[in-house]
């Protein structure tokens, strides 16, 4: 199995990026929000983010055993304290003979703040305003390459999402 993980700061394009992947590839995608806003319907208090983990970990394993060909995975990468997170990740989907393939997608501030405000915003619980955008920003280190594992990087200011998509797809013979 070949294992995409698109990942950026939120309003990058993730998403939208990994629908034209899917459409190329045939690969579902299993994007941040499935497991966000599944715990955020029940769930409070402590824990959260190792559950989230946990969840994601768990159907990427079973995924993985599964024999299909390949998965689209996003998510917000945070530097340093995701780290253990992408180890195990790289780990379930080798132990059973997979690969995982990096592609980070990075843009200007501007645009991000132009986006974050978008209507396709609205599907799930993604943040949606520039404030809040802003202060995860400031707090977190969210926009770095994640350290140790070869990424694809593209800017997806200036570029449709079906043109990163045939990019991801060609880079990695999907």
């Amino acid at each position: 199995m070949k294992l995409i993980v698109i990942y950026g700061s939120p309003a990058v394009g993730k998403l939208t990026v990994a629908r034209e992947l899917s459409k190329i590839t045939g690969y579902p995608v299993f994007h941040n929000h499935l497991t966000v806003d599944f715990l955020d319907s029940f769930y409070e208090g402590k824990g959260f983010w190792a559950l989230a983990e946990k969840i994601r970990l768990d159907v990427i394993e079973a995924y993985a055993k599964s024999g299909k060909d390949g998965l689209i995975f996003t998510f917000v990468y945070s530097k340093p304290g995701d780290n253990d997170f992408v180890d195990d990740l790289k780990a379930v989907v080798e132990k059973n003979g997979g690969n995982v393939h990096f592609v980070r997608l990075f843009c200007d501030e501007k645009v991000l703040f132009e986006r974050v405000t978008n209507e396709s915003r609205k599907e799930f619980g993604k943040i949606k305003k520039v404030e809040v955008l802003k202060e995860d920003l400031a707090k977190d280190n969210i926009v770095s390459k994640i350290d140790g594992v070869s990424s694809l990087e593209i800017d997806t200011a200036n570029i449709a999402a079906s043109e990163v998509a045939e990019k991801v797809a060609k880079y990695f013979s999907l």
